[in-house]
């Protein structure tokens, strides 16, 4: 599973810059949205939401399809697990997005349809739709690499997720401190701007790109590192 999940995880540039501009369009739809149209942090979520149940129906797609490798199956290939969390997390929004006056959100929205068509106003529809986009991109390279290494399947996206979950942990742990040195210097400088209340949907932005970032630049510094330690001991055991 390490020697497959090394030779399937991609750090070349390409894989670098394709998730690097799904990155870059995804959140500047969502500031876009914020700014505009004042949207809520659980607008903010959606795209990580749709992302991660794309992970996993179109996990439970490729088992059935083009990836039929018993290890890669017994993990994603459980259509049961799917539907679950399909139901648990989108089942709670469109309760909260159809009666928004119920619950004080919005009282002017009373209805999904008039959830929806914020959604579209906002722009946060076009941010799924490009988090959906890289992820198929990504895959179908995933895929394409798969076949020419052989082994076992790792499929990178799932262990992107994972790492994401790391890196929000990290970076829940260290907000406060940075809360804490912006206002000091908000203080210091006598700037509103800084030291002012921080709107939860910014913070929530602020904290998931810091995640994404995270993800992006230590994910790629480690596998090229562990790419180039590699290379010497191959050639050696080669030359033996």
């Amino acid at each position: 599973m390490d020697q497959s999940f090394r030779a399937q995880w991609r750090s070349d540039s390409v894989s670098v810059i394709v998730y690097s501009l799904t990155l870059v369009i995804t959140y500047t739809l969502i500031a876009r949205a914020i700014a505009t149209h004042e949207l809520g942090f659980g607008y903010i979520l959606l795209p990580w939401i749709v992302e991660y149940l794309l992970i996993l129906w179109i996990g439970v797609l490729l088992t059935r399809t083009w990836v039929k490798e018993p290890i890669f199956a017994a993990i994603s290939s459980r259509t049961g697990i799917a539907l679950g969390w399909t139901v648990a997390l989108l089942a709670p929004y469109a309760i909260v997005l159809g009666w928004q006056s119920l619950f004080g959100l919005n009282p002017e929205a009373g209805s999904v349809s008039a959830a929806w068509e914020r959604l579209m106003d906002s722009g946060m529809v076009w941010a799924c739709v490009a988090v959906t986009v890289g992820l198929l991109l990504d895959t179908v390279r995933d895929v394409t690499a798969w076949r020419t290494s052989g082994g076992a399947f790792v499929w990178p996206a799932t262990h992107r997720f994972v790492f994401r979950v790391a890196a929000m942990l990290a970076v829940c742990l260290a907000t406060p401190f940075v809360l804490w040195l912006l206002a000091a210097v908000g203080t210091l400088v006598g700037s509103e701007a800084v030291s002012g209340e921080f709107h939860l949907s910014w913070l929530l932005f602020s904290m998931l790109l810091a995640a994404d970032g995270l993800v992006l630049i230590v994910g790629t510094w480690l596998h090229r590192r562990d790419v180039r330690t590699r290379r010497p001991s191959a050639g050696s055991e080669a030359n033996q």
